[in-house]
């Protein structure tokens, strides 16, 4: 094989093609390794057993256990919950949902949604949490209703039932200014909506939990709770997620009222690929999509042609073809390499040909 150079010919041997095979596999790989998926479970599609378990659809977590309070309606895809309905998430599963703040271990952002609806409570918060009850230690996010019937998204980052916690509610409460409850921002809590809460990993202010709603692209009104405040410490715990309530709420019937169809928890600052406004817009337009598994493409296998040469430093490389032997003409491969000053791998997107020949040119 030829490579032109400057007018000059360089002797140049062809490395395997298993190099550039290699190079494709390995491509494909790192696009699965990085879905940010960790949770899909949805109504639609429970699994073959939905009055005793909820199927993860994402592939990460095993099933999550009921306590035979959720009942199931294969015809509308929901499922209901009457303040003592639980779902219990696997033992084993419990560190794919540790999310910690700035003020622990380090700040993990992460994203929550939700398509649910709300038909009473007065109680406590929870809906969808990974918290220990005594002390209480970990996160919760959900539907909520306060004891004057007032609808909010109530969220949690806490160490302590007292002071130690971050409350973030929206778009407010019974004691906050208007607008504090979710009728007065337009939306009808006891019929399914959307809801899109993004923990940016700050423990502390604006910002902490944010909620985007059915589409909307700006996050809802709310209040941070300024009488208390998380701080200096980590909210991880060992507790599995629980989707309901945690367990004491449940047993005092003080647990999640309402519907949910699907739920779906995001690792990092985006979901899908997108900022988590943008996700709201795009979910919120493919509701009737039920999110499963990531199809990933299996990788296209191609024999093709590659070589090393030394280049020199910023210097541009063109790669050349044809099928007329050393006398051309010469048909550009498409590929440019930019020197420096090591040897480089350059390949043929095309398949491979023993008829072909390759020299390289410079722009």
């Amino acid at each position: 094989m030829d490579a032109v150079n400057g007018g000059k010919t360089v002797e140049n041997g062809a490395l395997p093609t298993a190099g550039a095979l290699a190079l494709l596999m390995t491509f494909c790989l790192c696009a699965q390794a990085g879905a940010e998926l960790l949770l899909s479970l949805d109504a639609r599609q429970p699994g073959n057993s939905p009055t005793t378990q909820w199927e993860d659809i994402s592939g990460v977590n095993q099933p999550f256990a009921s306590n035979g309070n959720p009942v199931h309606s294969a015809g509308s895809g929901i499922y209901s919950f009457s303040r003592n309905g639980l779902f219990t998430g696997n033992a084993t599963d419990e560190s794919v949902f540790d999310f910690d703040t700035d003020q622990g271990s380090g700040a993990t952002p992460f994203t929550v949604v939700f398509y649910a609806g709300i038909n009473g409570n007065q109680g406590k918060a929870g809906m969808i949490n990974k918290a220990v009850d005594s002390p209480n230690v970990g996160w919760h996010t959900g539907l909520s209703q306060d004891k004057f019937a007032l609808n909010n998204i109530h969220s949690e980052l806490r160490t302590s039932d007292n002071n130690n916690r971050t409350i973030v509610r929206t778009p407010g409460s019974a004691a906050d200014p208007f607008p504090n409850t979710l009728s007065a921002i337009g939306v009808t809590a006891t019929a399914l909506n959307l809801y899109v809460v993004h923990f940016s990993g700050a423990g502390q202010g604006a910002g902490a939990a944010d909620v985007y709603i059915n589409g909307d692209t700006s996050p809802a009104a709310e209040v941070v709770y300024s009488f208390t405040m998380l701080s200096g410490a980590s909210i991880l715990n060992d507790a599995p997620l629980r989707i309901g309530g945690s367990t004491d709420h449940v047993s005092s019937s003080d647990g999640f009222a309402g519907t949910i169809q699907f739920i779906e928890i995001w690792s990092g600052s985006t979901a899908k690929g997108m900022s988590p406004a943008d996700y709201s817009a795009w979910r919120f337009a493919s509701l009737g999509l039920v999110l499963g598994i990531p199809q990933i493409s299996p990788p296209t296998l191609r024999t093709v042609f590659s070589f090393g040469l030394l280049t020199e430093e910023d210097v541009m490389y063109r790669l050349e073809s044809t099928t007329g032997l050393a006398a051309g003409p010469w048909t550009d491969t498409g590929v440019r390499v930019l020197g420096n000053g090591d040897t480089l791998t350059f390949f043929d997107p095309a398949a491979t040909s023993e008829q072909k020949a390759y020299r390289v040119g410079l722009e």
